[in-house]
């Protein structure tokens, strides 16, 4: 199994009526039509980059946005933390983006069986907020908000060979910690080549890490190959029972989120349907 993992840069928005945004910090509700230092906002904003914040309900999320893609959409993952750095994936799909708002239709999620669509606001290298709705619902209540900051790490370039190392929650206790840690469920090995290993919450993964080239920002695409140990566990959100290698594709990153002691691996990725999710954050031994 390979996968493949691209560097990127991008940037959050606050959302109407979310919680917090950055990495855990409170933002306003109120929607951004200008810069913080006062500037109208009269070009494109891009959300592509690397974003840390919150939900509505205060749980710590990020977002990552690939660049803009020859049919002038953007890829976009995202995350929540259900608790002690465990990630599980959000949505995901992709999203066009005007002057200073974004939206994307045909969301995938793995708490919805239908399609959504999600709505926002951004400034460039700042802030981004979003909302996430159901197409046409009388209901105005969004299923879910977001709020986050921009992280910009995505400015500071890393070679895929910097991410070379084992990744498991032993490093937050034993920082310095070199060895491969089979105990803990979500754990990975890189090595100088971008090629990586490892399991994630049930699944055996394999895959190759790539930079994004001309860029040269740290968003990673990723291609990855994930096989469930048996039905009764798997780490695709979404899809149970299921016991085959399933290809998927999508982002990653490697940064430090606010207050923590070690840098994370954070990654999300779909199946070509979009009916499997996987997403984490691991931190770097």
């Amino acid at each position: 199994m390979k996968i493949a993992i691209a560097t990127l840069t991008a940037s959050a928005f606050l959302l109407t009526g979310c919680g917090s945004g950055g990495n855990n910090g409170s933002s306003s509700n109120t929607q951004q039509t200008t810069t913080r230092a006062g500037t109208p906002i009269t070009e494109k904003q891009n959300p592509e980059g690397i974003w840390l914040g919150t939900t509505k309900n205060r749980k710590r999320a990020f977002a990552l946005v690939g660049p803009v893609q020859a049919s002038g959409h953007q890829p976009f993952h995202f995350a929540i933390d259900v608790g002690t750095h465990r990630y599980m994936p959000s949505i995901a799909g992709f999203l066009t983006s005007q002057i200073r708002t974004f939206s994307a239709n045909d969301v995938k999620s793995p708490f919805s069986a239908t399609r959504l669509a999600l709505e926002g606001n951004i400034t460039s290298g700042q802030f981004l907020t979003a909302r996430l709705v159901v197409p046409g619902s009388s209901n105005d209540t969004p299923v879910e908000e977001y709020a986050f900051d921009y992280n910009p790490d995505y400015d500071r370039p890393l070679p895929v060979k910097a991410l070379m190392g084992n990744y498991s929650d032993l490093a937050r206790t034993l920082p310095g910690y070199g060895g491969y840690d089979h105990q803990s469920p979500l754990a990975l090995t890189v090595d100088g080549h971008g090629i990586l290993s490892g399991h994630v919450n049930g699944c055996a993964v394999t895959g190759t890490l790539f930079d994004l080239g001309k860029n040269q920002k740290r968003l990673f695409s990723l291609t990855l190959e994930a096989t469930p140990y048996d039905s009764s566990t798997t780490c695709f959100s979404g899809k149970r029972g299921e016991t085959r290698a399933v290809g998927l594709t999508g982002l990653a990153t490697l940064t430090r989120f606010k207050g923590d002691n070690v840098d994370s691996l954070l990654f999300a990725a779909t199946d070509a349907t979009g009916e499997r999710l996987l997403a984490g954050a691991v931190a770097k031994q």
